[in-house]
């Protein structure tokens, strides 16, 4: 079922995989009296799933800073027409064009 806001993991990641995405918690720290929410990582636990799933959102919020619209885009590429490989080979590459100097010549 597709839904706005849903995460979307591949079929092959395990346990430990998942395990990296919650190794850190938010704790409420005082400085000055005033609250704020640091995120701390667990002792020992490694956060790389964490660490590129943040990088990920990162990327995204920068298309949609950047102008994209990401369900225009998507639509387009469903009515784009599949290339299928053979089609893909098959196409002549065109020979990159020399330029000769008369200086050398």
């Amino acid at each position: 079922m597709e839904c706005a806001g849903a995460c979307h993991f591949p079929a092959d990641r395990d346990y430990a995989w998942f395990g990296e995405l919650v190794a850190e918690r938010a704790v409420r720290k005082y400085t000055r009296g005033v609250a704020r929410l640091e995120w701390v990582k667990d002792a020992g636990v490694r956060n790389e799933g964490l660490d590129t799933r943040v990088y990920a959102t990162a990327a995204l919020h920068g298309l949609f800073a950047a102008g994209w619209r990401l369900t225009d885009l998507a639509a387009r590429l469903k009515e784009a027409p599949m290339l299928s490989a053979s089609t893909a080979e098959a196409a002549p590459q065109p020979a990159p064009a020399v330029i000769r100097s008369k200086f050398l010549s």
